[in-house]
């Protein structure tokens, strides 16, 4: 016994599963792509900023954002960071005003030495 069919009738089939596989595989690449981009996003972003306020902190700028603020309440690595990025700004900002103050007290201290010395004179 032998059967015969059409050529196109046996793989219209399988040529429409190919046709399905082709573009779901595709969906899902862009669907991939998007989400790879987005996390990509949120990750970069928290660290972008944190870098902008370690640049203007190494020009002795220690004014404090936001969103570094707000990126130091996360629980994750870029929060511990940003606390650590905080902390640091913090303590350099008032390490340059005790200098400041230091710089005011001696500078008083030189004037006195100078007018005590031009008074023995």
């Amino acid at each position: 016994m032998v059967i015969s069919a059409d050529r196109s009738e046996v793989f219209t089939p399988v040529n429409v599963m190919v046709k399905m596989s082709v573009i779901v595989g595709f969906v899902m690449l862009v669907l991939a792509l998007v989400a790879a981009i987005f996390l990509a996003t949120r990750i970069v972003k928290p660290i972008i900023s944190l870098s902008e306020i370690i640049s203007k902190a190494s020009e002795f700028d220690f004014s404090q954002s936001d969103v570094v603020s707000d990126i130091a309440k996360a629980h994750d690595e870029t929060g511990v960071m940003a606390s650590a990025v905080l902390n640091m700004s913090n303590q350099m900002r008032d390490m340059v005003k005790r200098m400041e103050n230091v710089k005011e007290s001696i500078g008083k201290n030189v004037d006195e030495l100078i007018c005590g010395y031009k008074g023995e004179s």
